[in-house]
């Protein structure tokens, strides 16, 4: 997959498949700039226990995060080798090879109606702009958290959120019944 248009045609599809379930689910308010600036999509999800601590002599430098944890991807593999559910595993490994093929795209490939770079592939997303390779990893730490990271202590969850973003309760209530039949008998 070294071709830009390759590449640019694999995002493309597996935008496809994830904007169809994110509509069949509801369709929250898709904010890209607010992801990349939250503090919880972090490029760099570390673990939240002690952390090495790197001798004088480490590179970059001892303070550094790169000297303390230097591939970001590690501990999120480690704890999926660890935890109870297997789909997790899965798909921590997806987005681990996505993120050493793609990983690499930097911010501004993408343009919004709103901002559009010169060079930069025009989108009808607005925030597009901010998309860029990070964003595996992003993901990455953030389901391994909400899954919970049982190598480091969490209690690991064993069942995916399957709840929707319906803004309307009564739209909820009704998306609820047809995905959990057998919870809701009269």
């Amino acid at each position: 997959m070294e071709s830009p248009h390759c590449k640019i045609a694999f995002i493309r599809s597996c935008l496809a498949a994830l904007i169809a379930q994110y509509v069949s689910r509801g369709k929250a308010p898709l904010n890209i700039a607010g992801f990349y600036r939250s503090p919880l999509a972090n490029p760099f999800p570390l673990p939240y226990n002690e952390l090495p601590t790197p001798s004088k002599d480490a590179l970059p430098s001892r303070e550094s995060i790169e000297a303390r944890c230097p591939d970001p991807w590690l501990p999120l593999v480690q704890t999926t080798l660890a935890h109870p559910d297997t789909h997790l595993g899965k798909a921590v490994r997806t987005l681990a090879w996505l993120g050493a093929r793609l990983g690499d795209i930097p911010q501004g490939t993408f343009g919004s109606p709103d901002v559009c770079p010169p060079g930069a592939i025009r989108t009808e997303m607005p925030g597009a702009e901010y998309l860029d390779g990070t964003l595996f990893i992003r993901v990455c730490g953030l389901m391994c958290k909400r899954m919970g990271r049982v190598q480091q202590g969490e209690d690991g969850r064993l069942h995916w959120d399957r709840e929707g973003f319906w803004q309307d309760p009564v739209v909820a209530e009704e998306a609820r019944q047809r995905m959990y039949p057998g919870e809701y008998l009269d």
